[in-house]
């Protein structure tokens, strides 16, 4: 299928910026991380220094250094801010492009189903004569290929074929009933 090559390079153009912006993103996070662990080390030290010597302090110098303290916490809480935007971009960014391959996946879906081909190639486009097939290795559904992509058994334990591929009897999903019977074997129960 041609379809299928237009929707995998759309694809990968796509998503072939996604390791380098994610790198980008975690470098800063990185850098915020550092930046966060030295802050809180200062903080940390400022505090102690200010406890030890809080009863030698003027109220003035007491409120100066609480401020300082103050404003090196609102730093800090300033780089988490900053980490938490990171990530969700990230994320977002990623969700985008899963998004993007859902409807690009249902899409192609709806064109196979509504394009099945004739059953003698892969979602590929490769034609199954082509392909190398063990001589001992058996051969399912109406078309007698080997198993591949999804498949499907059918219910009847007597049927002659029982798996079949998806794409050879019109299905882009397995039914929700969890209970399917061949076109075979729904034939036979009907004249029954």
């Amino acid at each position: 299928f041609v379809m299928t090559s237009v929707y995998l390079e759309r694809f990968l153009e796509r998503v072939d910026v996604l390791p380098a912006e994610l790198r980008r993103s975690y470098s800063l996070l990185r850098e915020l991380d550092e930046d966060t662990k030295a802050s809180l080390e200062a903080v940390d030290e400022e505090c102690q220094t200010f406890l030890n010597k809080i009863l030698r302090l003027t109220p003035q110098e007491r409120h100066m250094q609480l401020q300082d303290i103050k404003s090196q916490f609102e730093r800090i809480l300033e780089y988490s801010d900053q980490k938490y935007n990171i990530t969700l971009q990230s994320y977002e960014e990623v969700d985008k492009h899963i998004r993007k391959l859902d409807s690009d996946l249902k899409s192609f879906q709806e064109e196979a189903i509504a394009n099945p081909g004739d059953g003698n190639s892969d979602m590929f486009g490769n034609s199954l004569e082509d392909l190398p097939v063990d001589p001992n290795e058996p051969t399912y559904c109406f078309c007698h290929q080997v198993s591949y992509g999804e498949m499907i058994a059918c219910d009847n334990p007597s049927c002659p074929i029982e798996w079949f591929h998806f794409a050879c009897v019109n299905l882009s999903e397995s039914p929700e009933s969890g209970h399917w019977l061949c076109p075979t074997c729904v034939g036979s129960a009907k004249s029954k």
